[in-house]
């Protein structure tokens, strides 16, 4: 094919394509993944998307439907923007040839209102078989704890975007020995699933899951076991994982080491802009300096909501944003756009709440007044 390869055929070089080429040639279990390359991108900005690139995503298609008949697709980012680590955008699950069409053009079209299309960047797809945990099965996130000696695993039912919304499991393991050092059980009541439309919803929980592990010790072992051959070959890395009736899938990794940063010195006290619908954007003026940003907004994967205000706003913000460090890497963009992000975990706040952010022990946190 001219614009779809295999993954290890492609040339696009972004940062989660390279990911997936690491996984693969690791060889940890993987979904059977394409992409679409950047030169599709510069046909569509000139002609659309024209009828012999709409063959061959119909192509892939077909060829995935053959081998996954009961599974929906994904249809992704893979975009390398200058100045971005990792730009965020949003993704689509389909079940047609038709609708992984728009899936392509939702994502060249984010681009461009993003403005993501400039010189040097690289717009790419990924398309491969969706993952679909449902409970009792889950997901979720590795990373390595600052002395590179422990392995940190978030994890909850359903998809693993959900560690960034919900309250979660947390297991700690010992990178070097594999021993499972302690295991930290919270009661999950909701989680991220999709339906039977392939529209993501939050759900409520089996009352007798509430409060049992995600995962098992075994499983929990068998991640840490692949984990650590990655990362002894390719270094320090985030992973996003789930387990499905069929087994365990990979199916993100990135460059990351959880360090913490010195936050500047700051006491602020201000009013709360909670921002969660589009609607919600044109009133940020520069009164509204402290943004709670909804975990609606994270859970309906509305990325252009990020991007607009980190990239478009006059003047600099703080930014409440849902999750850790080590779950809100969408909020990167903020950070590299010069706004002040604050790890708010699972906190809510409403529109005009009274907060004081101020700098403690080298972090910023957030408390009502």
């Amino acid at each position: 094919m001219k614009y779809v390869k295999d993954l290890l055929e492609s040339s696009i070089k972004t940062e989660r394509v390279e990911g997936f080429k690491k996984l693969a040639k690791a060889r940890l279990p993987i979904p059977d993944v394409k992409i679409i390359d950047n030169q599709a991108f510069l046909l569509c900005e000139k002609k659309g998307i024209t009828e012999p690139l709409q063959k061959e995503i119909e192509a892939v298609f077909f060829n995935l439907k053959k081998k996954y008949p009961r599974r929906g697709f994904y249809v992704g980012r893979a975009f390398s923007v200058p100045g971005f680590t990792n730009p965020p955008g949003p993704y689509s699950v389909v079940r047609s040839a038709k609708d992984m069409i728009k899936g392509v053009e939702k994502l060249y079209n984010f681009a461009c209102q993003s403005r993501y299309n400039k010189k040097g960047a690289k717009i790419g797809v990924i398309i491969h078989p969706w993952i679909d945990p449902k409970a009792p099965f889950g997901g979720g996130c590795l990373t390595l704890s600052n002395s590179q000696q422990k392995v940190i695993i978030e994890a909850i039912y359903g998809l693993d975007e959900g560690v960034q919304s919900f309250p979660h499991d947390f297991y700690i393991v010992d990178f070097e020995t594999e021993k499972i050092l302690e295991k930290v059980v919270a009661e999950k009541k909701e989680d991220l699933e999709v339906n039977n439309d392939l529209m993501i919803r939050s759900l409520k929980i089996p009352r007798n899951l509430w409060n049992k592990a995600v995962f098992s010790d075994k499983q929990i072992l068998q991640v840490i076991s692949y984990f650590k051959h990655f990362v002894k070959t390719y270094g320090p890395h985030r992973m996003e994982f789930a387990f499905e009736r069929e087994g365990l899938f990979f199916r993100e990794c990135i460059p990351f080491l959880l360090t913490k940063e010195k936050a500047p010195h700051l006491k602020e006290e201000g009013s709360v802009f909670r921002l969660n619908t589009k609607s919600d954007l044109p009133k940020i003026g520069k009164e509204q300096r402290i943004i709670f940003v909804d975990p609606i907004v994270i859970k309906k994967r509305q990325m252009n909501l990020l991007t607009f205000l980190a990239t478009n706003s006059q003047d600099k913000k703080i930014i409440l944003y849902p999750g850790s460090a080590s779950t809100g890497h969408a909020a990167t963009i903020f950070r590299e756009t010069g706004h002040l992000v604050v790890f708010i975990g699972n906190q809510i706040f409403k529109d005009k709440d009274k907060v004081l952010v101020e700098t403690k022990n080298g972090e910023l946190a957030v408390k009502r007044l």
